[in-house]
């Protein structure tokens, strides 16, 4: 699974050059977004181009403000957070962003999207007790040496129980 974090920098490792049948290809990427179907289609900077056999290593910026080139680095928009199918294809030239107007697809997979700049989804509890912390179990206690099923009970500190029933 191809990991992309939006606002950044990201690099793909894929096996792209172990199923290339063009002698010096160029590669498109295409990403569908899983739910939306959404396409984003672009050529990342290879930077092994040709100098393994076994896989190549892609770059690019993924930002929601421009696209286009940081130098030869490309920028693209993902613009939902998520899962994507993505195909690898080789084409010959950079002419076309269509996959269906490309050589042959190299390889496929799953990628996913995020973004690190999300505030958490949750409230955070700090106790202002933080000396005498009690734990709750809920679902069984013990009365009398018996769990029961539908109490629950409070272990302080001092291992003192307290019964809710």
């Amino acid at each position: 699974m191809i990991l992309i974090k939006k606002g950044q920098l990201n690099k793909m490792v894929v096996s792209a050059s172990q199923n290339k049948t063009l002698s010096t290809p160029v590669y498109l990427f295409s990403f569908q977004h899983i739910m939306s179907g959404e396409k984003t289609t672009f050529y990342p900077l290879n930077i092994t181009s040709g100098t393994t056999e076994r896989y190549d290593e892609f770059q690019f910026i993924e930002s929601s403000n421009n696209i286009g080139y940081s130098g030869s680095t490309p920028i693209t928009a993902f613009t939902y957070e998520g899962q994507y199918y993505y195909g690898v294809y080789e084409n010959v030239s950079t002419a076309t962003t269509n996959p269906s107007q490309s050589y042959n697809k190299v390889c496929e997979g799953r990628a996913i999207v995020i973004d690190l700049n999300d505030a958490p989804v949750y409230d955070q509890y700090i106790s202002s007790n933080e000396n005498n912390t009690n734990f709750i179990f809920v679902g069984g206690q013990i009365n009398n040496g018996i769990l029961t099923q539908n109490d629950y009970f409070i272990i302080t500190e001092d291992d003192e129980y307290l019964i809710q029933q």
